[in-house]
């Protein structure tokens, strides 16, 4: 189970413990972005201090403006239900986001008011 709180602009926030490939892990604050079919997306400094090897190829992603763009993918590991799982993650330039494809197998109750809670299960 993966608990948050809703910030100020109705943002449902949960932190995640991401293990880098030879760095120390860190707890990072990732929005809830049901738009976003991936799984993370991390600004480029913070894949590097997590040292995320990437991936050889992009992957391409239809942007909110319906612009395609292929975005690096880089590998890391996140924790996540109780266990450590691998992750794909997309250097989105400046936002850390948690997408739909994490979510899947997954329920998620978000009371949509500032400071609400923010619950995310693993469906049986």
């Amino acid at each position: 189970m993966q608990h948050g709180i809703v910030n100020n602009y109705l943002e449902p926030i949960v932190s995640l413990t991401i293990i880098g490939n030879s760095s120390p892990s860190e707890a990072i604050d990732f929005t809830i972005d049901t738009g976003f079919s991936g799984e993370l997306t991390l600004p480029q400094d913070s894949i590097d201090r997590l040292n995320l090897l990437r991936d050889e190829e992009g992957v391409p992603y239809i942007l909110a403006d319906g612009t395609l763009r292929v975005m690096p993918r880089y590998i890391g590991r996140a924790q996540w239900h109780g266990e450590i799982r691998e992750v794909n993650v997309i250097d989105s330039g400046s936002e850390a986001l948690l997408g739909m494809q994490l979510l899947a197998g997954s329920n998620l109750n978000v009371e949509a008011t500032p400071g609400g809670a923010v619950i995310v299960t693993e469906l049986a």
